[in-house]
């Protein structure tokens, strides 16, 4: 497992109940007996080693998170070597108390306000392996920095990702020295800030402790969603969809297929795309816009109907003009 992003996969499909934020969190202070000091790493080095990170440890960040339209969050995230991840919401103060845990097959999120904790599949499961996503990073973006950057009371190795497509945004990373932490994320249009995946801050932790997390709570209702379902079989999947899936291999801007997945419910359920370019995400989403008049999917109107009636929706983390023209690949 690599070192994701906090945000790599925000959307707006298979949400649990009641909720309006997804979060897929990167890494974490580390608290080794005999933490190791990188001496005279380069970029390349740095980058690579936060992305094969396999979370053999111990950590807490508190993480801040700041999107495009303006909307932060603020989250406690927590690593154990039984490799759960556990995520707190300090802000907003409408979702703050709910938590997630995640052992990167299986999701739970407890939600306060209902006493309900939801169990689906990990986000972590459609992401595809570090070498997969280190490999397509290195094809589609010339990486560059190294300089040394206190940050955040750490010392850092700055990483510049220049994207080799036109009209893609920058990204620029502040690494831990000494540990596989992106204490800093950030998209850029030239060198304007277009948002904040990550802004961490490392807190003290217990090394020698690995029990596995848990949730607090009494008598609290578990609820298993219907999906993400990964779809293996797209004439077996038609029959739930109510059409042949869209499915395309040759992507441009260096984009690749992840995951393809079945998500929403049984009773409007979507197929959902889910592609990266090794930094860069975007999910296209493929719907019956005529069974039962569905114009959207869970608060996404299409960008474009198909003479079938397959409407088409896309979501992601590059400019409109770049989102549109792959979602084109798959209208044709």
């Amino acid at each position: 497992m690599s070192a994701v992003a906090l945000g790599q996969f925000i959307d707006k499909s298979d949400q649990g109940k009641g909720s309006n934020i997804k979060v897929t969190v990167s890494a974490t202070q580390v608290r080794n007996e005999q933490p190791l000091i990188w001496v005279g790493e380069t970029a390349r080095d740095a980058f690579r080693r936060a992305q094969k990170n396999k979370f053999d440890f111990n950590g807490t960040l508190i993480v801040s998170r700041t999107f495009e339209s303006g909307y932060k969050g603020s989250f406690k995230v927590e690593f154990n070597r039984k490799k759960q991840l556990k995520v707190t919401v300090l802000q907003p103060l409408s979702e703050q108390g709910r938590q997630t845990i995640d052992d990167f097959t299986t999701v739970q999120s407890y939600f306060p306000a209902s006493n309900q904790i939801v169990v689906q599949p990990s986000a972590y499961a459609a992401l595809g392996s570090s070498d997969f996503r280190l490999n397509l990073a290195e094809k589609n973006y010339r990486i560059s920095g190294g300089e040394k950057v206190e940050f955040n009371r750490r010392t850092t190795i700055e990483v510049i990702l220049e994207p080799k497509s036109r009209g893609l945004y920058k990204r620029r990373l502040l690494i831990d020295s000494t540990y596989p932490v992106m204490m800093l994320y950030e998209i850029l249009e030239g060198n304007k800030t277009i948002s904040t995946v990550q802004d961490a801050i490392l807190i003290e932790t217990d090394r020698g402790s690995s029990e596995r997390f848990s949730f607090n709570t009494q008598g609290a209702e578990v609820v298993k969603t219907w999906g993400p379902k990964e779809m293996k079989d797209p004439k077996a999947s038609s029959g739930l969809l109510g059409f042949l899936p869209r499915q395309k291999k040759s992507l441009p801007y260096g984009f690749a297929v992840v995951s393809e997945q079945i998500v929403g419910s049984a009773e409007a359920p979507a197929f959902a795309v889910r592609l990266s370019n090794g930094m860069a995400t975007v999910t296209v989403y493929q719907w019956d816009t005529e069974d039962g008049g569905r114009r959207s999917f869970e608060g996404l109107r299409p960008s474009s109907i198909d003479r079938d009636g397959v409407g088409y929706a896309v979501v992601g983390d590059e400019p409109d003009a770049v989102c549109l023209r792959i979602l084109k690949e798959f209208v044709k």
